[in-house]
């Protein structure tokens, strides 16, 4: 009623200012909305408060070991700092009495297990760290092999490249060892080609794939991204995946160029693995210094959010992964 009120006595030019308005009014609510529910629930605000905070602090962690192991070169005593941190993080969690038979908790001794191992092995002392993990282990029934690393061959990886979906999605690993061989532009035009098939809503496909391959350019963007330490230097084709917001209207969407652009990119990542590359994902988590340093860097445009860097290679003879434990189908299935 008031709307039409409204329309009867104003000009259409007022009406649509107003409607904008209300529009971006609304848009706002919608994000401060966002902004409150991540600061209550997230480690943000209050850290480690509850058993999901802390076993993901603790996944966090032990999955650096596991990608410090996974390395072509391996520095003694690396990571000492991490180390530390994990190992309080698993005292303060058995102190909580929380249960120590869960895969966080079995993978990060596992992680530190063939930590402590491939320290022995080149005669550093990690004697303190063994002695704690000793204890903690002691609280575990099960196997604790289910964290550290694992190597595999090239023939066998790309053997279920091209097996059925299950083996493929299985034999998929994130790849931080790569040869000197340049990639093929073919072989990321195929790539890309195949992951274009990603659903995406209403059709609209806002993805985009910025290809590097200059040593130089591919340092600069790698040296303003956390994460690829102790490998980035074998990176010789770097892939930044963007989704334009121009493809998107009003509050409900606010979100989506997130969805689909990380739709898009697993399935860029799958793809990669079907044309014989390895890849490893490089997350874009970063404040906005870093995200306005990006774009200084190179023409991306103002409207394109980053979604993530993707460090593409061939694979070597024999590659070092991490184990990657994936929890169990009962702890992410619930049924209403």
């Amino acid at each position: 009623m008031i709307r039409k009120i409204l329309k009867a006595v104003l000009p259409k030019s007022i009406i649509k200012l107003l409607e904008r308005t209300l529009r971006y009014f609304k848009t706002l609510s919608c994000y401060l909305y966002d902004f409150r529910r991540y600061a209550r629930y997230s480690n943000t605000v209050h850290p480690e408060d509850n058993p999901q905070k802390l076993e993901a602090r603790i996944t966090a962690h032990y999955h650096v070991i596991e990608k410090g192991l996974s390395l072509k070169e391996i520095k003694p005593g690396f990571g000492q700092a991490v180390v530390n941190d994990l190992l309080h993080l698993l005292n303060f969690y058995v102190s909580k009495n929380y249960s120590t038979d869960n895969v966080q908790f079995i993978s990060a001794i596992g992680a530190l297990e063939d930590y402590i191992q491939f320290n022995k092995s080149v005669n550093a002392d990690v004697s303190d760290v063994e002695e704690i993990v000793i204890k903690l282990k002691a609280r575990i029934s099960g196997d604790t092999k289910i964290g550290g690393i694992i190597e595999i061959n090239k023939i066998d990886i790309l053997k279920l490249s091209k097996s059925d979906f299950e083996q493929f999605v299985t034999g998929r690993h994130s790849i931080r060892n790569f040869t000197d061989e340049t990639v093929d532009m073919s072989l990321i035009n195929k790539a890309v080609k195949i992951a274009s098939r990603t659903p995406s809503v209403c059709n609209r496909q806002s993805w985009k794939v910025y290809a590097v391959n200059e040593r130089e350019k591919i340092d600069r963007l790698l040296s303003i991204q956390t994460g690829n330490r102790g490998f980035g230097h074998t990176v010789n084709m770097l892939l930044l995946v963007t989704s334009d917001l121009n493809y998107f209207d009003g509050a409900g969407e606010r979100n989506e160029a997130f969805v689909d652009g990380g739709l898009f990119s697993m399935s860029l990542l799958y793809a990669l693995y079907n044309v014989g590359l390895g890849a490893v994902s490089l997350n874009w988590a970063v404040a906005k210094n870093k995200d306005k340093q990006l774009r200084r860097l190179i023409n991306i445009k103002k409207s394109e959010n980053v979604i993530m860097y993707i460090a593409v290679g061939h694979f070597p003879d024999k590659i070092k992964v991490p184990y990657s434990t994936r929890k169990e189908p009962e702890d992410i299935i619930t049924i209403v």
